[in-house]
């Protein structure tokens, strides 16, 4: 049984239909400090309460939180709906077809993303309390910095599933929870420029930022377009080194999320993870892109590294309901 209000199953443009102080009202009124948070999720029912809660229980307030589920086959859509009435800022997103993360965040990112800054997580992962607070508070002194991500606790079962990315730190098992944990830090400001990405690539640690713990300006993030959304994996890493064209990224030295590592995880597959030709192939790609880009980013030519960099912000072209925490009319959208 679907949870969280009346349904109109006829798809209509995008304009919403609901009492007065609707979302995207209360967003336009609160522009200062609101941050849009995108979740995707597909078929991860054992872990999207714990991943929700994690972002509803922040220190800092001032948010709206959407949560995509992408045509999942298992129990995610029943449990977000039944968490519907616990918040206002929940807000579920229900697509007919599966599209991929990146196509869904994007999704986000056009239709519902009117705050100063915009923050995504994984669907298997955990913010700590502080998480939001604090990057706020770090882009608020920085403000040649674009983005910020935050040291990370890397959790996971056995060898079989420990991270593909290297860290100085070592593994320590907790007798607690039954999972070993690794921190890892990343470094605290990623000056404006090319990155070395081959390189990093092949020695397997695009160190940047933990791409799940991102905070980032709105406002720079639309400038590039979004994600890549046609892809199926690799495109947040991808985003970030557009953004470095053109910004500071920076990291907080605090553990402030946790990275579930996990065999179902895209990036341990041998298809699309961190050792898969695609995933090899997709980089080297970009790399190609940006060492054409070179003569223009030495000559100061941005406007022309722009127009050759920036994405169109796609989201796959389905029907999808949204679901209000504030008991709002639910309505179906066509995405265009």
């Amino acid at each position: 049984m679907r949870r969280g209000g009346r349904i109109d199953s006829d798809p209509i443009e995008c304009t919403c239909f609901r009492k007065p102080n609707c979302i995207l009202e209360t967003l336009a009124e609160s522009f200062d400090g609101h941050i849009t948070i995108a979740l995707a999720a597909y078929n991860r029912e054992d872990t999207i309460e714990e991943a929700v809660r994690s972002l509803l229980e922040q220190t800092y307030g001032n948010f709206d939180l959407f949560v995509v589920d992408d045509a999942s086959k298992d129990r995610t859509l029943d449990i977000l709906l039944d968490m519907l009435s616990e918040d206002r800022r929940l807000h579920v997103i229900e697509l007919k077809e599966n599209g991929g993360t990146y196509s869904a965040k994007n999704l986000v990112l056009k239709r519902f993303c009117r705050g100063e800054f915009y923050a995504h997580q994984d669907a298997d992962d955990i913010s700590w309390p502080r998480r939001l607070e604090a990057q706020v508070a770090f882009l608020r002194s920085h403000p040649e910095v674009a983005a910020c991500g935050t040291g990370i606790d890397e959790f996971y079962k056995s060898d079989q599933n420990k991270p593909g990315m290297r860290s100085s730190f070592n593994p320590e098992f907790n007798e607690a929870d039954g999972f070993f944990h690794r921190k890892n830090l990343y470094e605290p400001i990623i000056p404006q420029g090319l990155i070395d990405l081959p390189d990093n690539y092949v020695r397997g640690c695009l160190k940047i930022c933990m791409n799940g713990s991102l905070l980032c300006r709105s406002e720079a993030v639309k400038k590039l377009g979004g994600f890549d959304g046609r892809t199926p994996i690799g495109a947040d890493a991808e985003l970030l080194v557009r953004l470095l064209l053109f910004y500071d990224l920076g990291n907080l030295q605090e553990i402030l999320y946790s990275r579930r590592i996990h065999q179902s995880s895209l990036t341990q597959s041998t298809q699309y993870g961190y050792q898969s030709s695609f995933r090899a192939n997709y980089f080297n790609q970009l790399f190609g892109k940006l060492i054409s880009l070179r003569p223009f980013l030495e000559t100061g030519e941005m406007d022309k590294v722009l127009s050759a960099v920036c994405e169109d912000m796609y989201s796959k072209n389905t029907v999808y309901k949204i679901y209000h925490g504030d008991g709002g009319l639910t309505k179906s959208f066509a995405t265009v």
